[in-house]
């Protein structure tokens, strides 16, 4: 996310924080690594508490970040996210690999 600083150990199951400031407050928000391709993707959980929502699994966002190396050498990035939120606790995202 722009303008935070992510703090991690990089392993799938670990969880990931990203600390910035937005218009002057602090914030912190968290997530999981659920899936991690070093070099080629990432999914992960995103959970804000400047959302105002309690920090509960059905209110945590899933994102991910794909890389791929597209024509001329370059390499294209292709970030998403899904707003419908699984009918399981983000806990469990991993073993049942959604």
């Amino acid at each position: 996310m722009f303008g935070t600083n992510a703090v991690s150990d990089w392993k799938e199951g670990s969880p990931i924080v990203w600390k910035g400031e937005w218009m002057g407050k602090k914030y912190e928000d968290r997530g999981v690594i659920l899936k991690l391709e070093p070099g080629n993707m990432i999914q992960y959980s995103h959970f804000s508490p400047l959302t105002g929502q309690p920090d509960l699994p059905e209110n945590y966002q899933h994102r991910g970040l794909l890389s791929y190396q597209g024509r001329e050498n370059r390499h294209t990035f292709l970030f998403y996210r899904t707003t419908m939120q699984p009918k399981k606790p983000v806990s469990t995202l991993k073993r049942t690999g959604i």
